[in-house]
């Protein structure tokens, strides 16, 4: 990448500038939600929570995209993956009470009913959540923004092609030897999270088969569509949508770091999106009935889900799931967070930060550590019955559910620090061409699109993997696959 340090550090400032219109249009809103809970007549509140929640829509999106627009470094930092994953959770999936049809409404409320002081409630702690994260990730920057001079790389295929076959040897052989088998149960103990992790090598392999191939090296094509293929079909036999979409997410990371073009990756966003609604969520939907699991186990069960997908009637298809929305039901974290507040000011509230004492403990060597995603019990405490269903409230409702107001500001602060880190590690990562530090990149990305998930397990834990990984990659990786020579192919065209 041909960037110099005052190149980066002007679009660092202007990704300022929209983080802080981010924070001041969510303290308006904050003002004027607190007011209608305080004061408004009882009518007053549908519309109010028709209109906050669009807002708050518009808003992260526009934060989202005026940060990507201002450089090309920014979709390798954890903001606008916030901001994006924050409009579709806490902007768009509460527009579901009233916007939805009224099946979705009924499966909503059959998890938790809520009312409209309810779902305001939830509105203004989604505007405070996102408004003091905005403001933690300004004050972090002022904190962390400053550092030693970049030191610009030449691209060099050698080390690159070295870094990308150690990385595919270790992620094939975690995923195919440990997590999947855990996935699909056929392991009885707690795999550590952090061996979870080295199986996402394989599509940061993915992204420097992007690397080469834009540096010249065609012959690489046929690798980057054998990962590609391989990748899909293990995330469809774990029936994970989720799966699915982080390979998406890493072919368009490796074609934007070659070629980085906003509008394309717009286009490829609202092509997911609809990917999402109209075929991904129903086919998971009608593939884990028809399994009546978790996963299958072949590749064969992969194809006979597809092909009945693909044989079934649209009517059929609704039939099944009795006209709820399950896309938007799923982006709607409303209930779980109204049943946190109300629990919390009924004197009961949760203990789950207090997890954070076990994070950075090895699970190889404490066997008994607790699960840092507590979603089974927490799904318990609200139906009253113990299942196999994992329900988390993000963790803007979870850090009120342990402690109030106050907690909130403080956990959103942390988060939001976390991020101003994250952001200058990452920067500093791409503009200098560092890619054995992807994996490190990645967790940062990985905490920006998931404000949905438990505290400690998104955002505490995978500290001390990404502390691991910097010294094993630093001292072990880095020295397998430096060479001293040196390259006349520049890294391309990012920036």
């Amino acid at each position: 990448m041909n960037l110099s340090e005052s190149v980066v550090g002007a679009r660092a400032k202007r990704t300022v500038g929209h983080i802080f219109g981010v924070a001041a249009i969510s303290a308006g809103l904050i003002l004027i939600n607190a007011l209608l809970l305080v004061a408004a007549p009882t009518d007053w509140l549908s519309t109010a929570n028709q209109i906050a929640p669009a807002i708050l829509l518009l808003t992260c999106l526009w934060g989202a995209y005026r940060t990507m627009k201002s450089s090309p470094l920014a979709l390798w930092t954890p903001m606008p993956w916030f901001l994006a994953a924050c409009a579709a959770y806490f902007g768009f999936g509460p527009l579901v009470y009233h916007f939805g049809s009224a099946e979705s409404v009924d499966y909503n409320d059959y998890f938790f009913p809520i009312s409209e002081f309810a779902l305001l409630e939830t509105n203004l702690l989604n505007a405070v959540g996102i408004g003091v994260v905005a403001v933690g990730f300004l004050l972090g920057r002022i904190s962390f923004a400053r550092g030693r001079s970049l030191q610009i790389r030449r691209f060099n295929p050698l080390e690159v092609r070295r870094l990308m076959f150690i990385f595919l040897m270790i992620g094939i052989s975690v995923k195919y030897l440990l997590a999947i088998p855990y996935y699909l149960g056929l392991i009885s103990w707690t795999l550590p999270g952090g061996i979870q992790y080295l199986s996402t090598l394989t599509k940061i392999a993915i992204i420097l088969s992007f690397v080469l191939i834009h540096n010249g090296f065609k012959r690489y094509w046929w690798l980057l569509y054998g990962l590609i293929g391989v990748e899909i079909i293990t995330a469809l036999m774990t029936l994970s949508k989720l799966a699915i979409i982080e390979v998406m997410v890493a072919v368009g990371l490796g074609w934007y770091l070659g070629r980085p073009n906003l509008r394309s990756l717009i286009v490829a966003g609202v092509s997911i999106a609809v990917l999402y609604v109209f075929v991904l969520s129903p086919f998971i939907s009608f593939a884990r009935l028809a399994a009546g699991a978790v996963g299958v186990g072949t590749v064969t069960e992969v194809g006979d889900s597809i092909v009945g997908f693909a044989g079934t009637r649209k009517e059929d298809l609704a039939d099944s799931v009795t006209g709820v929305q399950g896309w938007w039901t799923r982006l709607s974290y409303s209930n779980a967070q109204a049943f946190a507040i109300q629990d919390y000011d009924h004197g009961t509230g949760g203990d789950t930060i207090g997890l954070a004492i076990y994070a950075f403990l090895p699970r190889l060597l404490f066997p008994d550590k607790p699960i840092m995603t507590p979603g089974r019990e927490f799904t318990a405490l609200i139906t009253g019955e113990l299942t196999e269903t994992a329900t988390a409230a993000g963790f803007f409702a979870e850090a009120y559910w342990n402690g109030g107001w106050i907690l909130t500001v403080l956990v959103c602060l942390y988060v939001g620090m976390l991020f101003a880190s994250f952001t200058t590690f990452a920067e500093r990562t791409i503009a200098t061409g560092k890619f054995e530090y992807l994996p490190i990149v990645m967790i940062g990305i990985s905490m920006g699109y998931s404000p949905s998930e438990w505290l400690v397990g998104t955002y505490v834990g995978p500290l001390a993997n990404a502390a691991v990984l910097y010294v094993v990659l630093r001292y072990l990786v880095m020295p397998m696959i430096r060479t001293p020579q040196k390259a006349n192919v520049r890294i391309g065209a990012v920036g």
